[in-house]
């Protein structure tokens, strides 16, 4: 059964913002010697930071959407013509090759809509860590890690109108999820 979650957990270049129902939201900002460059410098640094974060903002039992900001994803948008609509897997290959991550790290995710191929690629050890920082701390689910680029939302608008709108989203969350695919 799909779970629906209750808490956001926003990944941005250099900081993490959490929101949801019956959370106070809250930020941590990432010292330069655990997160740079979407690199985790330091993995058990990173882990512990975000875990003692996440106990302090009330995450236990909690199920958690991670949402990737765009600065910690890339993303393309490739028109599907009669010529290249059967090599959307050599579409996705080439996309995975020019990435700057090293191999065995790197997620993607292709989304066709309609006449336009919707990529969206990250650095893997981004969302795991978090995914154990969040395990630490004791929520009860990762429901799913989806773009933030991927939803039809205002993400300048009122925080709770954003939250909102992430937890009741579920196309997104369904079809576009990085802790569903394999790793290139």
């Amino acid at each position: 059964m799909f779970s629906k979650p209750n808490t956001i957990v926003y990944l941005r270049h250099n900081d993490i913002i959490v929101g949801g129902k019956k959370i106070d939201p809250g930020k941590l900002a990432l010292s330069k010697e655990s997160f740079v460059h979407m690199e985790v410098q330091d993995p058990e640094l990173f882990a512990s930071t975000c875990a003692e974060f996440f106990q302090a903002q009330g995450l236990k039992g909690k199920k958690v959407l991670i949402v990737l900001d765009d600065s910690v994803v890339f993303s393309k948008v490739v028109p599907i013509d009669n010529e290249n609509r059967g090599n959307i897997d050599n579409i996705l290959a080439g996309y995975v090759d020019e990435m700057p991550i090293n191999e065995g790290y790197r997620s993607v995710i292709g989304y066709q809509v309609r006449d336009a191929l919707y990529i969206y690629g990250t650095n893997a050890l981004l969302y795991e860590a978090l995914e154990e920082a969040l395990n630490q701390s004791g929520v009860s689910k990762v429901v799913a890690v989806t773009p933030s680029e991927a939803y039809d939302i205002d993400f300048k608008a009122e925080s709770a109108k954003i939250i909102n709108n992430l937890l009741i989203d579920k196309t997104v969350r369904k079809k576009i999820n990085f802790s569903t695919v394999s790793l290139n």
